[in-house]
């Protein structure tokens, strides 16, 4: 997989550095960590799940809930 350019909070390093001392896991999510869940979700494993968020962002928000 090639990498893509830099966006969003990856544009600057001083805030992505900030943003993942504050973050458990210590690393940015890779996109098929999300597709993941979503996928969980249309699948016949996620038929029973009604009212839920799921929260997929490493840890953040458990540690300092931004």
């Amino acid at each position: 997989m090639r990498p893509r350019p830099a966006s969003g909070i990856r544009r600057s390093e001083t805030v992505l550095a900030r943003r993942l001392a504050l973050t458990p896991l210590r690393r940015v999510g890779e996109p098929a960590e999300i597709a993941g869940v979503a996928v969980m979700l249309a699948a016949r494993a996620g038929a029973f799940i009604t009212g839920q968020n799921l929260i997929v962002d490493g840890g953040t928000l458990i540690s300092d809930g931004n």
